[in-house]
């Protein structure tokens, strides 16, 4: 099996005729003898110590600079003198600044677009809300006309004849309606009805007896009216109040009795 013979130090190659190891290569670097003068010299002195005084004196943004030439342009730079490092090392640091400040401009505008972008997309969202909210504010108001259509409807149906307008009937029924207390609902629409029945029967003996049942009827309407008044309530409201107040009594009692 071959062998490598490694870190080896010859003091001596022969060239021969036929060599023991035909295999073997080996190669020989002959340096040329200078043919520089003595000022020559110096003056290549001169001008590596000036180039290194360049080195020695570079700002991190030029040594930035250097390190970030191409191993050709690095070449081409150390065979500058110390004036052409000097002006070229400046002239890379103020192309990088450029790059740099191209780059930072072109990075502010992509964040100023996608700003505007989320500008414009929450002024939509905002626009969409508020057509929403309209929109909610529609269907409720369709909503309640069509609960007071029907609770109109109801009114013609069930009570034509009771005092106040159908508006103000329906208002009622709809407070009605909405009171949780099951036994207390029962007593209000109860009472309503009571209204209703007497109110049906002053409109037939209206035209008979002018001061029995219809007059009472007026009262207890104009009680309720006067009470909707000074409280600031709705008609519909004040009418519970009066038939349950120490004026309404008599006149809903009188009312009842001649049902």
């Amino acid at each position: 099996m071959a062998k490598k013979l490694l870190d080896l130090s010859l003091d001596e190659v022969s060239l021969v005729d036929k060599g023991a190891n035909p295999g073997a290569l080996v190669t020989i670097y002959k340096r040329k003898e200078s043919e520089m003068t003595i000022e020559e010299l110096q003056k290549r002195l001169e001008v590596l110590e000036a180039q290194t005084k360049v080195f020695k004196g570079m700002t991190p943004d030029q040594k930035a600079a250097y390190d970030a030439m191409t191993p050709e342009e690095k070449v081409q730079f150390d065979a500058m003198n110390a004036e052409e490092q000097t002006e070229k090392l400046k002239s890379c640091v103020k192309k990088a600044a450029d790059g740099a400040a191209e780059e930072k401009a072109a990075i502010e505008k992509k964040l100023a677009d996608q700003t505007e972008v989320l500008k414009k997309a929450e002024t939509a969202l905002e626009a969409a809300k508020t057509d929403i909210a309209k929109r909610d504010e529609e269907i409720a108001k369709l909503k309640g006309e069509v609960e007071t259509a029907s609770l109109i409807a109801r009114v013609q149906k069930e009570f034509p004849n009771m005092a106040g307008t159908e508006a103000e009937k329906a208002a009622m029924l709809k407070t009605i309606e909405a009171t949780a207390d099951e036994g207390v609902k029962k007593s209000l629409l109860a009472n309503m009805k009571s209204a209703e029945e007497l109110a049906k029967q002053a409109s037939v003996q209206k035209g008979a007896d002018k001061g029995g049942d219809a007059d009472t009827s007026a009262r207890l309407d104009a009680l309720a009216k006067r009470i909707a008044t000074e409280k600031k309530i709705s008609f519909e409201k004040a009418y519970l109040i009066a038939v349950d107040s120490e004026e309404g009594k008599p006149l809903y009692k009188a009312l009842n009795s001649g049902k």
